[in-house]
């Protein structure tokens, strides 16, 4: 119902306004529309890989196999306007919550840490996803989708530390941290020095990367 809701609400503003519009939903995601008519679906990803571990713990694993393949069909959706690299981690990223949904279903899920080491990488690739995108942006003097898009690598890399247990450190937090002030300073207009969005850049990349790779 949640998400017949929110395509309503996006059709309705879309032929009302005709122009971009920007809506920041929290700190857990957001719907973003623009000229090109794209949405993320931050928010939505992430209530369904919550409403799956929800409904796993309440044995009811016929819901959360439909919660993963929700997620897995909106990763999908967001492949299609990807970086090939970023594609590749999507699509894989999909394919692996659409195997967790079925093994699920016929009850070959012994623990719940199984899905949520899927659903944490599911956060990395999408972290990655929006971090190219954000690259390409910025180089394409695209600054306010750049921060959208840094944004949301931050946040889902957050996401994947909490959804698998970890603990992030200091130094990890700080790049986070520094990764969505300079996202919001994007999205408000500011024009940030290359030199200083370029540090930010790099140091997300550290984080982002291992995160992707090593789950």
């Amino acid at each position: 119902m949640r998400n017949i809701f929110l395509t309503m609400a996006l059709s309705t503003l879309i032929v009302l306004s005709g122009s971009p519009v920007f809506a920041d939903d929290s700190s857990d995601g957001y719907v973003l529309v623009n000229d090109d008519v794209w949405f993320v679906y931050l928010g939505e990803v992430h209530d369904n890989l919550d409403d799956a571990k929800t409904n796993f713990l309440k044995r009811d694993y016929n819901e959360a196999q439909k919660d993963t393949e929700l997620a897995a069909n909106k990763l999908k959706m967001e492949a299609s306007r990807s970086s090939k690299a970023g594609k590749a981690l999507l699509n894989k990223a999909a394919d692996e919550l659409d195997t967790m949904g079925k093994k699920i279903k016929n009850g070959s899920v012994d623990s719940v840490q199984e899905l949520d080491t899927t659903s944490s990488n599911t956060y990395h690739a999408l972290a990655s996803h929006h971090l190219l995108l954000a690259s390409k942006e910025w180089t394409k003097k695209q600054t306010s989708k750049a921060g959208h898009d840094l944004n949301a690598a931050a946040t889902h890399v957050e996401n994947a530390f909490k959804i698998a247990g970890k603990k992030i450190d200091s130094a990890t937090a700080s790049t986070l941290h520094a990764a969505k002030a300079m996202g919001h300073k994007m999205i408000s207009g500011h024009k940030p020095k290359p030199e200083e969005v370029n540090v930010v850049f790099d140091n997300l990349l550290v984080v982002v990367n291992p995160a992707a790779n090593n789950n």
